[in-house]
C-alpha cells in the first residue's frame, strides 16, 4: 500500500507554504506508525521532500535533496519527476555532466512531463547544444502552450544571457519580472565556497535553522564537547536561543564571544536582536537603546547585512513611539525621521510616513500630520487606519465635513467600533447635524458604552432638536448614578429646563450646581437669564448677570440681557448703554433694535426711537410690536394720522395679544386717548 494516499497528495498540492508539506509528512508518519527507514525508502515521500528542498534556494537544501533522492535511485530512474528533481539538485552541487545525463533520461522515461524538457533545455544551453535546447523548448511549449518559463528560456538563449542567468528565474511570472533579486547565481564562487567549506555539523545546523527546529539545534550544540564549540557553532547556538524566544540565553552566549565578535557585523546583529526581543526589555527601557547601538554598529561594519536596516528601522520606530508618549516630542520625531530615512520599498515608506502622521496627530500638529498622511495616501495606502487618521486630524482643524467623509470611508472599509461612532457623533454635533450625531451615539450605546459622557452628549443633541423632555429624562437618570459629576449634570438639566421656559425647575438645578461649588461665567449667565423670566426676580437677575460680567463675560448676549433687565428696573440710561453696544456689534439684530427704540421712546428721544423702529420695519420678526411703538411715538409728537395708521397695523398683527393682556390694552387705550385729544403737547 502506498504511503502517500490520494488524500495526502491533494493536501500537499494545495499547501500554501513549503513547511506545510514537511509538517504533513511528519503527521502522516505519526498517524500510521511508519519507521524512518520506511519513509526514506518511499519514492513518493522522497519526491515531496525533494520538491520542498529544491525550492528552498539554498545549497544546503540542494545537497539534502540529492541525498534524499539518491536513497530511492533504483526506482527513481524510471520516473520523469525524479529525474527532473535529481538533475536540479545536481546542478547546484556542480555535477553538471550527471545533471545533463539524468535530465536527458527523464525526457525519455516520461516525455509528457513538461518540466523535464525545461531542465533539459537549460542544460543543453550550458553545453552549447543549441539545437537540442530549442527542440526541448518546442516540446515543452507543445505540452504547456505559451508558458512563461519556456518562453523566457528561449529569449535568454537567443540573447545569449548565459546559463547562470537562465537558471535564476522565479517560476512566478509577476515575481520574476518585478523582483530586483534573483535565485542563486551558480557562478557566484564566493557563495558556493562558503557552502563547500562548511562541516557536516554546520550544514545540519543550518538546515535545522531553516526548518525552524531551534530546540533541536540547542540540544545538539549543548551536547557537544567543549573543544568543538568554536565561534561559528556558538553563534548558531545564540541564533537558536534567540529564535526560540530565549533571548537572554542567546545574549549570554553572544557576550561571551565579545572579544572575537565585536567587529563582526553578524555578531552585532544577533546582540541587537537579543536586546530587542528579550522579555526583560519590557522592564528595562534601556534595552531598546542597546539594540539601537548594536544594529547601528552592524550596519556600520556591513551596510548590506541582511535585515540589519529593517531591524534598526523597527528600533527607531519603537523609540519614537516611546519618546512621544513620554512627551519628548522632538526626540520622538527625530527617531521617526531616522526610521523614514531607512525605509526603502513602498510599503516601508508608507509605514514611516504614517508613523510621522500619527506622531504629529498625537502632539496636536494636525496640519503637519495631514502632510504625511497625504504622502502615504499618494503611495497607495487607503485602509481603515489612514482614513481614520485623516478624519481625526481634519475634525480637530474644524474641517468637520471633510473629516466625517473620511470617517465614513473607514467604516465602509470595515471599521465598526465605539471609537469611530463616538468620533462621528461628536463631530456631526460640531457640524450641527444633530440627528446624525444621535444615530452614531445610539450605536455607541449598542457597543456597550453607558456612561455620563455619552448620555450627556445624547441629551445635548436631543435638546438641540427640541426634544427637551427626552433629554431631561436621560440626564435625571445620569443624576442617580453615584459616580456622576453632579455639578455638570445639574447644570445640564437646568439648561434644558431653561430651554423649556420653565425657570422655576431650571433654577432648582442651577442653584444646586452653584451650591456644589460651580461659580463660573456659564452658570451665572444661566441663572441670570432664568431669573429674568420673572418680574419679581429682576434685581436678583441683575446680580448674577453682573457676576458673569465681573468674571470676564463681555459679549452681545450679556449686553442684551443687562439692557433688558435694567430697562425692566427702569434704569433707562444704563439699559440704553448696553443696548447700544449690542446694536453696534450686531446692527441686524431686530430684538436689540426694538428694545433700544422702546427705551429711546421712554427716555423722550422720540426722533431716535422712530428712526430706529422704522429702519427694520420691513424685515422684522416683531411685526405688530414695532408698529405699536411707532403709534406711541407719533402720538407723542402729535402726528395723529401716522399714529392711527401704525395702531391699526399693530392691531392687525397682535390684536389677540392686546386683548389678552391688561398691560397692552392699557397702552392701546392711552394711545387712542392721545390721538383723540386736540393737542397732547398743550
Amino acid at each position: 500500500m502506498a504511503i502517500i494516499t490520494e488524500k495526502w497528495n491533494k493536501i500537499f498540492e494545495e499547501a500554501e507554504y513549503l513547511e506545510d508539506v514537511l509538517n504533513g509528512l511528519d503527521e502522516l508518519q505519526k498517524e500510521n506508525g511508519y519507521t524512518d527507514e520506511e519513509m526514506d525508502n518511499d519514492l513518493d515521500v522522497a519526491l515531496w521532500r525533494a520538491y520542498v528542498y529544491n525550492n528552498m534556494d539554498s545549497y544546503d537544501f540542494y545537497e539534502l535533496s540529492e541525498k534524499t533522492l539518491a536513497k530511492v535511485k533504483d526506482e527513481g530512474i524510471k520516473n520523469g519527476i525524479w529525474c527532473y528533481r535529481y538533475s536540479c539538485a545536481l546542478v547546484y552541487l556542480r555535477r553538471f555532466d550527471e545533471a545533463l545525463e539524468y535530465s536527458r533520461l527523464g525526457t525519455k522515461v516520461d516525455p509528457a512531463y513538461p518540466w523535464g524538457w525545461l531542465q533539459f533545455g537549460r542544460l543543453c544551453y550550458k553545453y552549447n547544444l543549441l539545437e537540442e535546447a530549442f527542440n526541448a523548448i518546442d516540446k515543452g511549449l507543445e505540452l504547456v502552450p505559451n508558458d512563461y518559463e519556456f518562453l523566457t528560456l528561449k529569449d535568454d538563449i537567443e540573447n545569449d544571457r548565459g546559463y547562470a542567468y537562465a537558471n535564476s528565474h522565479y517560476v512566478n511570472e509577476e515575481v520574476d519580472k518585478n523582483s530586483k533579486e534573483r535565485l542563486i547565481n551558480i557562478d557566484d564562487e564566493e557563495l558556493y565556497q562558503s557552502f563547500a567549506n562548511k562541516s557536516d555539523l554546520e550544514k545540519e545546523l543550518d538546515i535545522l535553522h531553516k526548518q525552524n527546529k531551534n530546540q533541536e539545534i540547542i540540544e545538539i550544540i549543548t551536547s557537544l564537547p567543549k573543544e568543538d564549540l568554536n565561534y561559528d557553532i556558538l553563534g548558531k547556538l545564540a541564533r537558536a536561543y534567540n529564535n526560540n524566544n530565549q533571548c537572554e540565553e542567546g545574549l549570554k552566549v553572544l557576550l561571551s564571544l565579545k572579544d572575537v565578535g565585536e567587529n563582526d557585523s553578524l555578531w552585532n546583529f544577533r546582540v541587537g536582536y537579543s536586546y530587542y526581543y528579550s522579555e526583560k526589555a519590557k522592564e528595562n527601557p534601556d534595552y531598546l537603546e542597546k539594540a539601537q547601538k548594536y544594529f547601528e554598529k552592524c550596519l556600520e561594519l556591513n551596510p548590506n547585512e541582511p535585515d540589519g536596516d529593517t531591524f534598526l528601522r523597527w528600533v527607531y520606530s519603537d523609540l519614537g513611539n516611546r519618546k512621544i508618549v513620554e512627551e519628548k516630542n522632538d526626540e520622538g520625531l527625530e527617531y521617526f525621521q531616522k526610521a523614514r530615512d531607512l525605509a526603502k520599498n513602498t510599503g516601508e515608506i508608507i509605514f514611516s510616513e504614517s508613523e510621522l502622521a500619527w506622531a504629529y496627530d498625537y502632539i496636536g500638529e494636525y496640519e503637519k500630520a495631514l502632510g504625511y498622511l497625504e504622502k502615504a495616501k499618494e503611495l497607495g495606502r487607503d485602509d481603515v487606519w489612514i482614513n481614520s487618521e485623516f478624519g481625526f486630524a481634519l475634525n480637530r482643524l474644524g474641517r468637520y465635513e471633510e473629516g466625517l467623509l473620511y470617517y465614513q470611508k473607514a467604516k465602509d472599509l470595515g471599521r465598526n467600533d465605539d471609537w469611530i461612532e463616538t468620533e462621528m457623533g461628536y463631530f456631526s454635533k460640531k457640524f450641527e447635524k444633530y440627528d446624525e450625531a444621535l444615530e452614531h451615539y445610539y450605536k455607541v450605546k449598542e457597543y456597550g458604552r453607558d456612561d455620563q459622557w455619552i448620555n450627556s452628549e445624547i441629551a445635548e443633541c436631543l435638546g438641540e432638536i427640541g426634544k427637551y423632555d427626552e433629554a431631561i429624562n436621560i440626564m435625571q437618570g445620569v443624576l442617580l448614578d453615584k459616580n456622576s459629576d453632579k455639578i455638570l449634570v445639574n447644570s445640564q438639566i437646568g439648561y434644558l429646563y431653561g430651554k423649556l421656559v420653565n425657570p422655576k425647575e431650571a433654577l432648582k438645578y442651577l442653584y444646586e450646581a452653584e451650591k456644589l461649588g460651580r461659580n463660573d461665567i456659564w452658570l451665572y449667565s444661566e441663572i441670570g437669564w432664568n431669573l429674568a423670566e420673572s418680574s419679581e426676580n429682576y434685581e436678583k437677575a441683575l446680580e448674577y448677570l453682573e457676576k458673569a460680567k465681573d468674571l470676564g463675560r463681555d459679549d452681545i448676549w450679556l449686553w442684551e440681557e443687562l439692557g433688558f433687565v435694567l430697562s425692566k428696573l427702569n434704569k433707562k440710561k444704563e439699559a440704553i448703554k448696553y443696548f447700544e453696544k449690542a446694536r453696534f456689534a450686531d446692527p441686524e439684530n431686530d430684538w436689540t433694535a426694538y428694545h433700544l427704540g422702546k427705551l429711546y421712546r421712554k427716555s423722550g428721544e422720540i426722533e431716535k426711537a422712530i428712526d430706529l423702529q422704522e429702519s427694520f420695519l420691513e424685515r422684522t420678526h416683531f411685526k405688530g410690536w414695532a408698529e405699536l411703538e411707532l403709534a406711541w411715538c407719533y402720538a407723542l409728537i402729535d402726528e395723529k394720522e401716522k399714529a392711527k395708521k401704525y395702531l391699526k397695523e399693530a392691531d392687525l398683527y397682535i390684536g389677540n395679544d392686546i386683548l389678552n393682556s391688561q398691560e397692552l390694552t392699557k397702552e392701546v387705550n392711552t394711545i387712542k386717548q392721545m390721538i383723540s385729544t386736540t393737542s397732547y403737547l398743550s
